[in-house]
């Protein structure tokens, strides 16, 4: 008995072929993430809206602040002191998710399962070789199932529970830290405040200090006029009295002048 051969399907062109690879090269490609760093105008328009955000709700000052109110200001605006606030409260986060793995592990399942038609299936005798029963079905058209599993490993207990204990270390970390820049930014501010509170109470004292002082200098640069005069008039009955006296009187006279002159010069000169 001769059996037909098959005949072999149409073989795909190579242009075809050539083609689907490169489109699948292309996905592949496209696929690819490439990390693109942010230009120098994008970073400073983050900058500029996180610094208005930043500066956006804060109280107006209307009146005169002291001490408690400039360190309540202090810790409520400083933006590292929201830092510490916002690590505490993501410790916080990480501890419960780590007291939560302690629980034992529940697994649920679903599943679907249809077909257009009937699973139906018949028998066959071994001895005869004839179907002994009529075709006959035990399994429904639409199926549903669903499980639900509960486990509970000692082992990953006491891993769960280490990792909790760590995590707990780290909220207590990130308290202490954040206390630490409290207590710095409350030192900061009192520093600042009493520095301030000083300057302002020295400065009427300055005022008057400086006006006293241009007082004495006004009075000592008259005074020196009078001197130079006084002496420039005295010198020739010096010099009858005593001719070797005469030369030293007139020099003393040059050193009084020039020190009178100095004095006239601007007032710029004489720091105070």
């Amino acid at each position: 008995m001769i059996h037909p051969t098959a005949r072999p399907g149409p073989r795909r062109p190579l242009a075809y072929r050539l083609g689907a690879g490169l489109a699948l090269a292309g996905l592949l490609a496209g696929c690819a993430v490439t990390p693109k760093p942010l230009t120098a105008a994008e970073l400073s328009k983050t900058a500029d809206q996180n610094r208005v955000q930043v500066t956006a709700n804060q109280e107006p000052v209307t009146a005169p602040i002291d001490l408690y109110e400039a360190m309540a200001r202090a810790l409520k605006y400083n933006l590292d002191y929201r830092v510490g606030l916002m690590q505490q409260a993501v410790k916080s986060r990480e501890l419960n998710l780590a007291t939560y793995d302690m629980l034992p592990q529940i697994v649920a399942n679903a599943s679907y399962y249809g077909r257009s038609n009937e699973a139906g299936a018949s028998s066959l005798s071994l001895l005869s070789g004839t179907q002994s029963l009529e075709p006959s079905t035990s399994s429904q058209k639409n199926v549903f199932s669903g499980d639900l599993t509960a486990s509970w490993d000692i082992l990953d207990f006491g891993l769960s529970y280490v990792r909790a204990q760590q995590k707990a270390d780290a909220v207590m970390v990130a308290v202490e830290e954040r206390r630490k820049v409290s207590n710095r930014i409350i030192e900061d501010v009192r520093t600042a405040y009493y520095r301030a509170v000083s300057a302002q109470r020295l400065l009427d004292q300055l005022t008057s200090l400086q006006t006293s002082i241009s007082t004495t200098l006004d009075n000592s640069e008259k005074l020196a006029r009078r001197r130079t005069a006084a002496d420039r008039a005295d010198l020739p009955a010096r010099a009858d009295r005593d001719p070797d006296a005469g030369p030293v009187a007139v020099s003393r006279a040059d050193d009084l002048e020039a020190a009178a002159r100095r004095a006239d010069e601007p007032r710029s000169r004489h720091p105070l």
